[in-house]
């Protein structure tokens, strides 16, 4: 059985950091296809840089206005409406997953009990100071245990469900709580993952990446600092920063 997931990741400006995006992907698509997976990467912009990197590297361009941002993400979830996915992933042209990830997202796709995941941790690149950090996730109670934004996973069911309209405000932040929101008010079936306790139990080194320090991120590094925890004993972590991002930063 193939298995063929979409990608939504609205560009802005950041374009050393999102022609490293585009790259990675495409070999990890390579990796995937080897494994029954297919992955139908768009990008979503109205800058022509941004398009003349889309076509470089081969991937889907959407042209549409950057704010607000709500729009802009519903607008590239509802090009696969009429595509043969099984699902799409939300993703941010400054994260990065490993297949290890893929792996996971597979599983929940078989799975016809869950509609919709994500993971409520995720790692940070900071990429002034070259080093990986860690987000354990939310911890006022108010969020405690919802996922974060990047990596969702929406199966196509739930896309149904919500009329292939996945944000219903016209928002350019909040986005993730807004969403958490109305999964809830729609009672569909969500189910989380903690990708700490994933990698503690040897299910496999699977990560999210989230690149910092870059410029035009809706949440930059130092307002995220008190509650990352640095990363030292994960060599496999570490030297897969060292493959992605390697000495230079990945500044404009």
């Amino acid at each position: 059985m193939n298995i063929r997931i979409g990608i939504v990741t609205p560009a802005y400006k950041r374009y050393s950091l999102l022609e490293k995006y585009c790259i990675y992907i495409n070999k990890l698509n390579i990796f995937c296809k080897q494994n029954s997976i297919e992955l139908i990467p768009v990008l979503v912009s109205d800058d022509n840089k941004i398009k003349k990197i889309a076509i470089k590297n081969k991937i889907k361009f959407l042209q549409y206005k950057n704010s607000p941002l709500s729009k802009k993400w519903n607008y590239g979830v509802s090009y696969f409406k009429d595509k043969e996915i099984d699902a799409v992933i939300i993703l941010g042209s400054d994260n990065f997953i490993s297949y290890q990830i893929i792996e996971v997202y597979k599983n929940i796709i078989l799975d016809k009990n869950i509609d919709i995941f994500g993971f409520t941790d995720i790692y940070y690149w900071d990429s002034i100071r070259k080093k990986p950090y860690y987000f354990p996730g939310y911890k006022d109670l108010r969020r405690y245990g919802e996922p974060i934004g990047a990596g969702r996973l929406l199966k196509r069911s739930a896309l149904e469900k919500m009329n292939w309209k996945v944000w219903t405000l016209d928002k350019d932040s909040g986005l993730d709580r807004h969403l958490h929101e109305r999964i809830n008010k729609l009672k569909i079936r969500q189910s989380v993952k903690s990708l700490f306790k994933m990698n503690q139990a040897k299910e496999g080194s699977g990560w999210i990446i989230d690149v910092k320090g870059c410029g035009e991120s809706i949440t930059e590094f130092g307002a995220l600092k008190h509650s990352l925890i640095p990363v030292k004993n994960d060599e496999k972590l570490i030297s897969w920063t060292k493959v992605l991002f390697g000495r230079r930063n990945t500044k404009n």
